[in-house]
């Protein structure tokens, strides 16, 4: 039954978050276990909690109107204040996932990735389409200059390939250049079962940029997975794609940048994964290249160097191996 409290507790956190456009730290364990030792389990004497992502719009006003204001060590006064807006804003949010067909991980469910939850602002909750067990495995992640060179590109597909063959789940963003040329490369290299993860910076349905629509339709088909923090229907703002990028280097072991400017998103993400504590490998480019100044700066600030897509699966695989 904690369990379950615990698990609507931090479904609600996340559905408050995105009402209110701000992230809410999920529940400290030991927060909540004090709140448990106040009698909140006594509250569902009656019968077990339903399934967040399956409740009725009456299942909904009935949790809530029992747990937030038996937790105001968990639940804000802020989002206490509104309970009807909160049970309506609940239940809007698994409806609409419900109708998509998509899947809902609460943060402290056992299908919620244990890289990611290590982090210091990590989702309450992940929204997937396609196989979220991908998201329980080893993974790399790989991204760069949405205007790649054509070596960069090459590079990522070549990469995807390989990493496809050899059934090693690569996370990346779905934009433009390296991000969608690593997948592409591993839909190319196997039918079904493509280890392939993509993170939207929007919500599911609002899948960014547009152009790419094809690529993410066939990485759910084909056995891949994409994740959303955010609602259904949102849509992409501008500070959401640096949101989006610590989920990507979160639920990896390490992180590829193929290519970057010395401003860029691909550079925010390996920052990340700097703050992480996780690796970051970077494409030594075959020539002098602008575009690739984060490379450099990278390189010059120790990160390991990989050189053809081949040689980098090699090294790779075996800190995968050693994980």
């Amino acid at each position: 039954m904690s369990i379950s409290i615990l698990n609507f507790s931090t479904a609600i956190l996340h559905v408050a978050s995105q009402k209110a456009n701000r992230w809410i730290r999920p529940p400290d364990p030991a927060v909540f276990a004090a709140c448990l030792n106040t009698g909140i389990c006594s509250l569902w004497d009656d019968g077990p909690l339903p399934d967040p992502a399956a409740a009725s719009r009456s299942d909904w006003g009935e949790v809530v109107n029992r747990l937030v204001p038996a937790m105001p060590e968990i639940f804000p006064q802020k989002i206490a204040a509104d309970l009807d807006g909160l049970i309506r804003a609940c239940h809007d949010f698994f409806v609409a996932l419900r109708s998509a067909g998509a899947a809902y991980i609460p943060f402290w469910s056992e299908g919620y990735p244990g890289l990611l939850r290590q982090i210091s602002d990590p989702p309450m909750g992940l929204s997937i389409a396609g196989d979220g067990t991908l998201l329980l495995r080893p993974s790399i992640a790989v991204v760069g200059s949405r205007f790649a060179a054509n070596w960069a590109v090459e590079w990522a597909n070549d990469f995807g390939k390989l990493s496809s063959a050899a059934d090693i789940p690569v996370v990346s963003g779905g934009a433009y250049g390296c991000d969608a040329a690593v997948h592409n490369g591993m839909l190319a290299a196997r039918f079904d079962a493509v280890p392939a993860i993509a993170v939207f910076a929007g919500g599911l349905g609002c899948p960014y940029p547009r152009h790419n629509i094809r690529l993410f339709e066939d990485i759910a088909a084909s056995g891949g997975c994409l994740v959303s923090e955010r609602s259904l229907d949102a849509r992409c703002r501008p500070h959401d794609f640096l949101a989006r990028n610590r989920i990507i280097s979160g639920l990896s072991l390490g992180t590829i940048i193929v290519q970057a400017a010395e401003r860029s998103g691909a550079m925010v993400t390996a920052r990340c994964a700097a703050d992480q504590s996780r690796d970051v490998w970077v494409v030594r480019p075959p020539f002098p290249d602008i575009r690739a100044a984060g490379n450099q700066c990278l390189l010059d600030d120790g990160a390991m160097g990989l050189g053809r897509p081949v040689d980098a699966m090699v090294e790779l695989a075996a800190s995968l191996m050693t994980s």
